[in-house]
């Protein structure tokens, strides 16, 4: 593989193109080995179900590796029992130092008392919002406006998902009635240019909060 900067560039198979460094495929494994996994799909970071992968396995070895899990609620329920969930699950199991951050799925007063609670109380700093997956944790502009005020009013940082929630909800009913439902309905529903429309509205949402933001 073919690598600038941090991405890979062209996969050549067994050729090695002029003015590239070649290095023993070993190089790969460490790589990978010394990540930082923020994005756990799951309230359990990566480490605690078997069998345990590289990264948790780097961290112990004293690797660079930081597991940070997604402790995600369902809509309208409690942001901090979804994370004491998650800490209830994994402390027993735990096989190196992990961090949470949480996902905001809906908004309203309670939802804003409880992040400032998070992060006062359980030392939560990072929080996660959708602007895609409508009816299930999709936040309207409104919705996603308040909740980058509360993240800089309580000195937390915002991740946001930026795909245009609503244009992937219709691209989604167009592939399935093309009879499109495998992995290649994902281009035809939630091209490029939905993400970045929707990555220019939530800087400038973000801007308007004035919030820390990444994506």
């Amino acid at each position: 593989m073919m690598m600038r900067q941090q991405f890979i560039r062209k996969d050549y198979g067994s050729l090695s193109p002029a003015q590239t460094l070649s290095v023993d495929s070993l190089f790969s494994l460490l790589i990978n080995l010394s990540c930082f996994s923020s994005s756990a799909s799951t309230c359990l970071p990566p480490c605690f179900l078997p069998p345990p992968p590289p990264p948790p396995q780097a961290a112990l070895m004293g690797g660079t590796t930081m597991v940070m899990a997604l402790a995600l609620p369902e809509q309208h329920c409690s942001l901090v029992d979804a994370y004491e969930n998650c800490r209830a699950l994994a402390d027993a199991k735990a096989c190196c130092d992990y961090a949470l951050h949480v996902g905001v799925t809906w908004w309203g007063p309670k939802v804003r008392n409880e992040m400032e609670t998070l992060v006062r109380e359980h030392g939560v700093n990072s929080f996660q919002m959708y602007m895609a997956y409508k009816d299930s944790m999709m936040l309207r502009d409104s919705e996603l406006y308040q909740s980058l005020q509360t993240c800089k009013d309580i000195g937390a940082i915002a991740r946001v998902h930026a795909e245009n929630g609503e244009l992937v909800a219709e691209g989604a009913k167009e592939a399935l009635e093309l009879g499109i439902n495998g992995p290649e309905g994902i281009e035809i529903s939630r091209p490029e240019e939905l993400e970045s429309e929707a990555t220019h509205r939530a800087i400038t949402i973000a801007n308007r909060a004035t919030a820390r933001s990444t994506w």
